[in-house]
């Protein structure tokens, strides 16, 4: 139970205060591995694969990058590959920018499977695809670009398409979201944490 009213008047307002999303994409340093937010990714399962940058700052991306030069990573056309995390990562999004399907020569779907994982939802872009399950259908589709939410922990994550297209580099990235309090709410705790402190001074020159 809180006793003291001004702990109470301190929960109440932080509660209500704002907090502004802050996005941290992935950054890949080989075809190999890469990090996301201080947890090392390994990649497995590609002899193909390749590092560029790309503008995510699109509306078919959630969240916007706001700018360009985003680390994606490119694979080959077809091939299965595996995600492996050091640690569970929670709110991760996977963004898809030239993902092949039917209409271009590419699979028909991809299976999504790992560790932690447990449900896909499209949250922007990838026009006249869908999501089921495990699965993501793209037979009706053409250029696959967009975010794809990856529900759970995930601590691995095997993408395995339908057909093995062959063809040139499809290009992937993650990112998680945070809750980064607003300068105010910092003001705020400095304020009420002060206020505090006088209230408790007080009462102990009070009682001495």
């Amino acid at each position: 139970m809180v006793k003291s009213p001004v702990v109470l008047l301190f929960v109440c307002l932080i509660a209500t205060r704002a907090f502004a999303q802050v996005t941290t994409f992935a950054t890949w340093s080989s075809a190999t591995s890469g990090s996301l937010n201080g947890v090392s990714i390994t990649v497995s399962g590609d002899p193909f694969a390749g590092v560029a940058s790309f503008s995510l700052n699109s509306p078919d991306f959630t969240p916007d990058s706001g700018g360009d030069d985003v680390d994606m990573f490119s694979y080959s056309v077809g091939q299965t590959i595996t995600f492996t995390f050091a640690a569970p990562v929670s709110g991760l999004t996977l963004h898809t920018l030239f993902f092949r399907s039917a209409n271009t020569y590419g699979p028909t779907y991809y299976d999504f499977s790992g560790t932690g994982l447990t449900g896909l939802s499209i949250v922007s872009g990838n026009a006249d695809s869908s999501v089921s399950g495990y699965q993501w259908d793209v037979s009706s589709a053409n250029w696959l670009n967009g975010s794809i939410a990856l529900q759970g922990s995930v601590s691995s994550l095997t993408i395995t398409p339908s057909f093995d297209a062959g063809g040139s580099g499809q290009l992937l990235t993650f990112s998680t979201t945070s809750a980064i309090p607003e300068p105010s709410t910092y003001a705020l705790i400095f304020g009420v944490g002060a206020l505090g402190c006088a209230v408790w001074l007080r009462r102990r020159r009070a009682t001495a």
